[in-house]
């Protein structure tokens, strides 16, 4: 005999998620559950990419879901139920996806968030490093937003050096550490002084 149906009684999924084979001998995965799980592999691909490629000076991407939705920690996750929402699926659907998929690229996560137990999910990291499309842009605005961090750290770390420094020399010279900004004040004044003379002289003339 054939199969003529796949009863699956765990699973509640519009037009079956299940399907006799063209043989009838088995039952494999229906077209419109391979297209979700297809979809869904998408869509936490494309999320991925946007929260790479985001931006914190208004350029760049804007990831779709929201802050209070991200979670960075071995990987990049969202939660569960902005992704289903993005994707077009409820999250017992979205759910169901996950169990049946056994997709090394998808990871999950359970986290607390406030007094309740959520569900997270994302690209694996080994995903992320080997495969993730992202575009030339996306790539030179990360390297030039690192070239800034480092750039920055390096001036920071110079500008703490030299002010150290000083404060060393001059807690180690007091007295002429004094003179120096002494003199240095009354030039600077002088200077100040004589532009507003000069000002006022323009003026009356």
């Amino acid at each position: 005999g054939k199969l003529v149906d796949c009863l699956m009684k765990d699973i509640n999924w519009s037009g079956g998620f299940y399907v006799p084979s063209e043989k009838g001998d088995q039952c494999v995965v229906s077209s419109g559950a391979l297209q979700s799980m297809l979809n869904l592999h998408s869509t936490l691909t494309e999320l991925t990419v946007e929260y790479v490629c985001r931006s914190s000076f208004g350029f760049g991407t804007v990831c779709r879901v929201p802050t209070e939705g991200q979670l960075e920690m071995d990987s990049i996750y969202f939660e569960a139920a902005f992704v289903a929402n993005i994707a077009g699926l409820d999250l017992k659907q979205m759910t169901t996806l996950l169990e049946k998929m056994e997709n090394e690229d998808i990871v999950e996560d359970l986290q607390m968030k406030g007094d309740q137990l959520v569900i997270y999910v994302g690209m694996s990291k080994d995903y992320i490093n080997r495969k993730l499309p992202i575009s030339t842009i996306c790539w030179l605005r990360i390297m030039s937003w690192d070239f800034i961090r480092v750039v920055s750290a390096f001036l920071y770390g110079l500008v703490v050096i030299i002010l150290n420094l000083m404060w060393s020399i001059a807690l180690a010279n007091p007295l002429p550490t004094l003179a120096v900004g002494v003199v240095t004040y009354a030039i600077l004044w002088m200077r100040n002084k004589r532009s507003k003379v000069s000002g006022l002289r323009k003026e009356a003339s």
